[in-house]
């Protein structure tokens, strides 16, 4: 082994020695060493570090990381940066019933759907519930047709940009509020 594998025996010294002074059948294990040293090397970019041994000693405290027990504060999340698209829908029910469909609220950062549906509905006397689309979006479903009332709520309420806003009209034409 010492012939064959010089470069990772000066680099992994004291693992390896472990190692080869643990096998008993010595052909044998040391061939599979060597080949496993070789593989090593090759994988890690020639860095001469072995990978983490299940089978390590507890004895070598420096190398463990102390854990840390809970407390303190919570780590910061990562903010994911989405477009906010709102669109405003009338959809007819009954002959001359409509409900104002109202999907795209959950791009809006810090808005909760419930607390907005709860809003819309007390602030236009109307029932308003939280529903699925077909797609699976979360959509808020008022009662009444409310299309040209709701914008101006979104922006002073949940601050929502003007150029965020868009109607979806019959035709299936998407058309921007401001």
């Amino acid at each position: 082994i010492v012939k064959n594998c010089p470069e990772l025996l000066s680099a992994n010294g004291k693992k390896l020695a472990k190692k080869l002074s643990e096998s008993t059948a010595a052909v044998k294990d040391t061939t599979e060493i060597c080949k496993e040293l070789e593989s090593i090397s090759i994988n890690d970019n020639h860095t001469g570090k072995l990978p983490e041994d299940p089978q390590e000693d507890v004895d070598e405290p420096e190398e463990k990381a102390k854990k840390k027990r809970g407390g303190g504060a919570a780590p910061l999340r990562k903010t994911v940066v989405m477009e906010t698209k709102v669109v405003i829908s009338r959809v007819q029910r009954q002959k001359r019933k409509f409900v104002t469909v109202v999907a795209g609220l959950d791009s809006v950062p810090d808005l909760k759907i419930k607390d907005a549906a709860r809003v819309f509905g007390k602030k236009f006397s109307s029932g308003a519930s939280v529903g699925e689309s077909a797609t699976g979006a979360r959509e808020i479903v008022i009662q009444g047709d409310v299309s040209f009332d709701l914008p101006p709520l979104l922006i002073s309420e949940f601050k929502v940009a003007p150029s965020a806003i868009f109607y979806l009209e019959d035709g299936g034409v998407i058309r921007p509020y401001a």
